[in-house]
C-alpha cells in the first residue's frame, strides 16, 4: 500500500503536481494570493500577494499552489521574480496544472512554500541571535547610562566639596592677607617712629657734639712756618 502511494506521488510530481501532505504544510509556509495576470503560452503567473513574511520568499524558491475551490491537488512552480506586492512564478507543467487549478485573472489561490518555511525559520534564528544581542547591548546601555548619571552626581558632589574647600581656603587666604596687612602697618609705623627717633638723636648728637681741640690752626700764610693756633 505504501509503495503504491509512493509511486503515485512520484508520477504526479513528474507532471508538476503534488499531493498535499498535512505534515509538510505549516503556518510558516502557507500564504494566499490572487492571479493578477497570466501567460498560458509561457506558463507564467503574476500573483498579487500581501503578507508580512513576503520578504522571506526569494527568487528560485519552489511553491505549491491550488485553487480555493478545487480538487485539492497542488501545482508546483518556481519564483522568477518578486516585488513588494507581486510574485512572478513559472509553472513548468502548465497544461497538466490547468486541469486541477482554475487559472483566471482574479482567481484566489492557496499557496505553500517549503523554502519559505525554511527561510522564516532561519530568520527566526537570526532574530533570536539579534534579540540576545539586543539584550546584551541594552544591558551595556543601562550600565553606561547609570555611569553617566553617577558621573553627573559625582561632578556635583565634587563641585560642592571643592566649593566648601575653596571657601575655606579663601577665608584662610583672607586671614593671611589681613595678618600681612597688619604686619605692614606695624612695620610702617615702627619705621616712621625709628626715623623720628633717629632725627631726635641726630639733633642731640649735633647738640652735644664734642670737639677734640678748642684751638684751630690759622693758615693765613703760604708759609707753614707762619701758621699759628688761635
Amino acid at each position: 500500500m505504501c509503495l503504491r502511494v509512493l509511486l503515485f506521488s512520484l508520477v504526479i510530481s513528474g507532471l508538476g503536481l503534488t499531493v498535499p501532505l498535512q505534515s509538510s504544510h505549516d503556518n510558516l509556509g502557507e500564504f494566499s494570493g490572487r492571479i493578477a495576470k497570466l501567460d498560458m503560452e509561457l506558463g507564467l503567473l503574476r500573483i498579487k500577494v500581501d503578507f508580512h513574511n513576503l520578504r522571506y520568499l526569494l527568487e528560485g524558491n519552489q511553491i505549491d499552489f491550488r485553487s480555493q475551490m478545487g480538487s485539492g491537488k497542488n501545482c508546483r512552480a518556481e519564483i522568477l521574480g518578486k516585488s513588494n506586492d507581486y510574485l512572478l512564478i513559472k509553472v513548468p507543467f502548465f497544461d497538466e496544472c490547468v486541469k486541477y487549478v482554475h487559472f483566471t485573472v482574479g482567481a484566489y489561490l492557496h499557496l505553500y512554500s517549503k523554502d519559505l518555511a525554511k527561510n522564516i525559520q532561519k530568520g527566526k534564528e537570526v532574530l533570536d541571535l539579534l534579540l540576545k544581542k539586543r539584550i546584551s547591548v541594552e544591558s551595556r546601555k543601562r550600565k553606561f547610562q547609570k555611569k553617566l548619571t553617577s558621573y553627573e552626581e559625582r561632578i556635583e558632589a565634587t563641585n560642592e566639596r571643592y566649593s566648601v574647600l575653596r571657601q575655606k581656603l579663601e577665608k584662610e587666604l583672607q586671614g593671611v592677607i589681613d595678618d600681612l596687612d597688619n604686619d605692614k602697618i606695624i612695620a610702617e609705623r615702627n619705621l616712621k617712629n625709628a626715623e623720628i627717633e633717629l632725627k631726635k638723636i641726630d639733633r642731640k648728637l649735633e647738640l652735644y657734639r664734642v670737639s677734640d681741640k678748642n684751638l684751630e690752626e690759622d693758615r693765613w700764610s703760604l708759609d707753614p712756618r707762619l701758621y699759628y693756633k688761635k
